[in-house]
């Protein structure tokens, strides 16, 4: 009789850690940053990133940020009428080349995002630091790509986390 009690505490002890577990965090955080050019140390605009949202996941831990983005003041969803928030993937970001927005309608994610200059988004694993590439006309190269670092105040600041979040991802 005794070891049913236990082992049905422990199994109601596991279930409640995993619902707690699973609570959305909010995750309101401004970054100053830098939007620099590879390959061209004279390119160098700060740029301040918010992200306004929350981190959310599902039952087996797949993580995401829900929420707004913004660049200089500037939510990138205003220009979309029928959309309320993006969703960054943070669990499938296996490449720095390969993670991206996804739009979302009342919570329901809808396509990819389609900004033309918004290319592919990375978030070190507990989103202290992340790049964002800029795509344009030609394409995007490691050799001169246009790309946003933060947080990050100087070029070589940039590059450093660049560099770092690349070799993570290349791992």
């Amino acid at each position: 009789m005794n070891l049913k009690r236990i082992v049905m505490l422990v199994f109601a002890v596991v279930i409640v850690v995993y619902i707690l577990l699973w609570i959305p965090t909010d995750f309101n955080v401004s970054y100053l940053a830098m939007q620099i050019r590879l390959g061209n140390s004279e390119y160098n605009e700060p740029i301040s990133v918010v992200l306004d949202g929350e981190i959310r996941k599902d039952i087996f831990f797949h993580r995401s940020f829900v929420g707004t983005l913004s660049f200089d003041g500037r939510n990138i969803l205003d220009d979309y009428d029928d959309v309320d928030e993006i969703i960054i993937d943070l669990t499938e970001q296996e490449s720095i080349l390969g993670s991206g927005l996804m739009i979302s309608q009342f919570g329901t994610p809808v396509t990819r995002i389609d900004w033309p200059w918004i290319g592919n988004v990375k978030f070190s694993e507990y989103m202290n630091s992340f790049v964002i590439t800029l795509a344009e006309d030609g394409g995007w190269t490691e050799e001169n790509g246009l790309i946003i670092v933060g947080p990050a105040s100087t070029h070589n600041d940039a590059l450093c986390i660049f560099d770092t979040m690349m070799e993570d991802a290349r791992r």
